[in-house]
């Protein structure tokens, strides 16, 4: 209940308690998390240090968020309008009115996911460190190369989105 130190992954309303004040964890908490978690996985970074209007990386993000400007913040530009419909939902500013973690099923079916990787059946031959051959099957290549998924979810380019999110 008490706030001793927080992480840029801390939802808005955390930064927002005084110190040593306390809040009260509520479900929207969690599904700010893992949007963090989503954000981090395929930037490999936090897009701010602080979800506090005194980072301006952070600021960018609520003045979007609040639908006072149309420009898509820096930080999230990388994203396809399908995934920044998913973030800006999962990063509601007001905690209750975030969405329910469950509607992330929704987007687990998208093609990027669901769609069969070329190389799934295909072998791989790579040196190890002795200088001596190692094979092994890419049937797992989505988790073994996860920029090549990821880097389709933030480039593809949804028709039904596309007029949502336009620069």
């Amino acid at each position: 209940k008490k706030r001793v130190k927080s992480l840029p992954s801390c939802p808005p309303e955390v930064w927002e308690a005084v110190l040593l004040e306390g809040y009260n964890i509520q479900i929207g908490s969690d599904v700010w998390q893992l949007a963090m978690m989503v954000y981090v996985c395929l930037t490999t970074r936090f897009p701010w240090d602080k979800a506090d209007i005194t980072d301006p990386k952070f600021t960018e993000f609520v003045e979007w968020q609040k639908r006072k400007t149309t420009r898509t913040p820096k930080e999230f530009r990388v994203f396809s309008p399908r995934l920044l419909r998913l973030m800006r939902r999962l990063m509601e500013l007001k905690p209750m009115k975030r969405y329910p973690v469950t509607e992330v099923n929704k987007y687990l079916r998208d093609r990027w996911l669901v769609h069969k990787s070329q190389r799934a059946s295909s072998v791989h031959s790579h040196g190890d460190f002795n200088g001596s051959h190692v094979t092994r099957s890419l049937s797992c290549s989505h988790v073994l190369h996860p920029h090549h998924r990821s880097d389709e979810w933030m480039a593809s380019k949804s028709k039904d989105d596309h007029s949502l999110y336009t620069n």
